[in-house]
């Protein structure tokens, strides 16, 4: 009983096999069902993305990019927000407020 399910099971892993062999180059689909084409510079991009630690250089106009976005900006939006707030005061009558 076993060797005939035992063949039985080679036989139908033959033949899913060789249906998969017969089919060829499967073409790739995206959302929807749509095929697609693989964009040459997204991939690239996604890749280098993946391996932002083995490419990355830290150099004085990396250092320069950080204090502007870490240091600069969040100050800026600070020093604005303060005199909104200080400038609507002025205009209620209201004692300024103290901030930090």
């Amino acid at each position: 009983m076993s060797r005939s399910l035992r063949g039985l099971a080679q036989t139908a892993s033959r033949a899913l096999i060789n249906t998969q062999h017969a089919s060829g180059h499967q073409q790739q689909r995206c959302a929807g069902d749509l095929p697609c084409k693989a964009n040459k510079y997204v991939e690239s991009w996604g890749t280098n993305r993946e391996h932002i630690e083995l490419t990355y250089k830290f150099d004085r106009d990396n250092l320069w990019t950080i204090a502007k976005w870490v240091v600069a900006f969040p100050t800026l939006v600070y020093i604005i927000t303060k005199a909104e707030f200080h400038k609507s005061d002025r205009k209620f009558g209201r004692k300024e407020r103290e901030f930090m």
